[in-house]
């Protein structure tokens, strides 16, 4: 029997400029409603000296990947995790947090925000399909 082969997943940034590229283009689509939306840079290496300045201009750690505004002033939170092989055994996304990126969405379902703006995902698929239920997208 030939050996399974598979395509290596890509990388954690390229899934961004993914994101970054696809929520560019709803954002300003007919097709779908306005939103705003942003990337909150807390990854990549830092000094310390740079990091020292950062945390206290107020740089939070747990902030979640992207931060969407949409109609009526709602917001939503998604977090982009390290795609990885197909059929390849993994923890569920949501057990994937790292312990500041739990403890930033707690905080901010304490204090209202429905636990249901939040979305983990690994891929583009997944991205749409929390815009999705979120209305953001049209369901096709």
């Amino acid at each position: 029997m030939p050996r399974r082969t598979y395509a290596p997943p890509i990388k954690e940034d390229a899934l961004h400029i993914l994101v970054a590229d696809f929520l560019n283009k709803i954002s300003g689509s007919p097709l779908a409603p306005k939103l705003l939306w942003c990337h909150v840079p807390n990854g990549e290496y830092r000094t310390k000296a740079t990091a020292a300045k950062l945390k206290r201009m107020g740089t939070l750690a747990g902030v979640w990947d992207i931060l969407i505004w949409g109609p009526g002033g709602t917001y939503y939170f998604i977090e982009l995790k390290r795609p990885t092989l197909t059929g390849a055994r993994r923890k569920p996304l949501e057990n994937q947090l790292e312990e500041p990126q739990a403890y930033f969405k707690r905080a901010l379902v304490a204090l209202g925000v429905p636990p249901d703006r939040f979305a983990v995902a690994d891929s583009i698929e997944l991205v749409r399909s929390a815009l999705k239920l979120w209305k953001l997208l049209p369901c096709r």
